[in-house]
């Protein structure tokens, strides 16, 4: 399970890596929570504007890897500080640990505080929170909670 945890991990940040090149608003990030630890890699804009698509894997505290799509909607709103408020969510599927092999949906609505005001303006502070169904291999609800680090390139 490591030695996949790792080769995803890899694979992830190799993708990040060959696309900074190409692509402009992109950005890898980390978060831990419920149900676990998680990487990530988004795309700004990639439906239209406001309308981001971020990649997710996972390590779950019940041993579980998983791998998920979000897609993320920005929610406008005018505040003081220099926070995006954005709404989501996506499947997502685990394999392995307690429950074997699953597979749900998840539901979230966040907000980011860039921290361009502190000197570090690729950087980004984020929570988000919600609730998940579970659809494999039984019927379920719960719910969805992160507070992770964002590096914009």
């Amino acid at each position: 399970m490591r030695k996949l945890l790792t080769l995803i991990t890899v694979l992830l940040l190799s993708l990040s890596v060959a696309t900074a090149q190409d692509l402009t608003g992109s950005w890898v990030g980390v978060s831990g929570g419920f149900p676990g630890f998680n990487l990530h890699f988004g795309l700004n804009d990639v439906v239209s504007q406001g309308v981001d698509l971020r990649l997710n894997g996972s390590f779950t505290y019940t041993g579980a890897f998983g791998l998920g799509a979000d897609v993320l909607v920005a929610i406008p709103a005018e505040l003081d500080q220099p926070v995006a408020i954005y709404g989501g969510g996506g499947p997502f599927a685990t394999f392995g640990g307690a429950a074997g092999f699953g597979f749900g949906l998840a539901l979230f609505v966040g907000g980011e505080y860039r921290l361009g005001d502190v000197g570090f303006a690729p950087g980004g502070i984020f929570a988000e929170l919600g609730p998940s169904l579970g659809f494999v291999p039984n019927f379920g609800v719960g719910f969805v909670g992160r507070l992770g680090f964002n590096y914009h390139f």
